[in-house]
């Protein structure tokens, strides 16, 4: 099984969200952690780190770690973790199409 690290999520998705400062490292990787546990919920399979095999997506504790799920889930798992970035209340209300936008993508990747 090939897999990804954290560190490769939050890179695409600072340049989705066009914006390296604005959440900080504890923020996306609270909210990858999140987009791990809904891609688990939403797309059964991808708990499976192989075919005999069943690795729980309980979250990772840091950006470099290697996330236990095939690379096939990553793009959902990148668009869900921008989705939450764009879908805060305290950021610019403008996000609320780009969020919309990152969630339809979601939907798709899986």
């Amino acid at each position: 099984m090939t897999t990804f690290t954290g560190t490769q999520v939050k890179t695409d998705v600072q340049a989705i969200l066009n914006d390296t400062a604005e959440w900080t490292d504890a923020e996306i990787l609270a909210f990858l952690n999140l987009a791990l546990q809904q891609v688990s919920v939403d797309a059964p399979a991808s708990r499976y780190s192989s075919p005999v095999s069943f690795g729980g997506n309980m979250g990772i504790a840091a950006l470099a770690t290697a996330v236990n799920m095939d690379i096939r889930w990553k793009n959902a798992v990148v668009h869900y973790t921008a989705f939450l970035c764009f879908n805060q209340s305290d950021r610019n209300t403008s996000n609320a199409a780009f969020a919309a936008e990152q969630y339809r993508l979601y939907k798709e990747a899986l």
